[in-house]
C-alpha cells in the first residue's frame, strides 16, 4: 500500500496529531478476463466508505466529516465518489449499504478524470490521436473489454447497459455545482 511504503508517513503523522483520523482501504484490482469492469473496484471503495461510516462510533469517526484521498486508481475512486450522487441504499437489508457514500472533501494526486473510454478520445487524449480502433489495433482489445465486463468492443457504443454504466463511472460529466 502507498499508504504504509515510508514516504507518506510523515504526512500521515502529521494528520493523526491533528486529531484527523486516518485509514487506507483495500480494494479488487481488475483481472485479465473480468466480467464486472471497473465497477469492481469502485463499488468496493464505496462499501469501504460505507463500512466506516456503520463503524463510526466504535472507530471515533464523524460520519459528516469524512475526505477520500488518494493517488492514481485510489484518486480516480476518490474522485468517483466525490462527484457522484449518494449511492446509500436506505432499504437494503445490509445495514453497511445504507450509509451514505458522499465525503466531504476528495484529494486527488494523478487521478483518471474519467472511466468513460470514448471521453479519452474526446477530452483526455486527442491531441494524441487516441482512438478505441487504435487500442484494439495494439492488442488492447481484451483490455478494453474487461475494463467494462463485457463481450464485444460493439457493446461500448450500442449497449444502452454499458451507455448507462460509462455515465456512471464518468467523473467529469457527473461533475456539478
Amino acid at each position: 500500500s502507498a499508504a504504509y511504503n515510508g514516504q507518506n508517513g510523515p504526512g500521515i503523522g502529521l494528520l493523526l496529531e491533528a486529531g484527523i483520523a486516518f485509514a487506507t482501504i483495500n480494494y479488487r484490482l481488475l483481472e485479465e478476463v473480468d466480467d464486472e469492469g471497473v465497477a469492481k473496484p469502485l463499488g468496493d471503495s464505496r462499501r469501504c466508505l460505507q463500512f466506516m461510516r456503520y463503524h463510526a462510533e466504535s472507530l471515533n469517526l464523524d460520519k459528516a466529516a469524512i475526505a477520500a484521498v488518494g493517488s492514481s486508481a485510489g484518486a480516480g475512486s476518490s474522485l468517483w465518489l466525490g462527484t457522484h450522487d449518494d449511492m446509500a441504499d436506505p432499504r437494503s437489508p445490509d445495514p453497511v449499504l445504507r450509509e451514505s457514500s458522499r465525503v466531504r472533501a476528495v484529494g486527488i494526486v494523478e487521478t483518471q478524470a474519467t472511466y468513460d473510454l470514448l471521453r479519452w478520445e474526446t477530452k483526455i487524449f486527442a491531441s494524441y490521436g487516441f482512438t478505441l480502433e487504435l487500442a484494439v489495433q495494439l492488442g488492447l482489445e481484451q483490455r478494453l473489454l474487461s475494463f467494462y465486463g463485457i463481450d464485444s468492443i460493439d457493446q461500448i457504443e450500442g449497449d444502452p447497459a454499458i451507455v448507462a454504466y460509462r455515465a456512471d463511472v464518468d467523473m467529469l460529466g457527473l461533475m456539478d455545482a
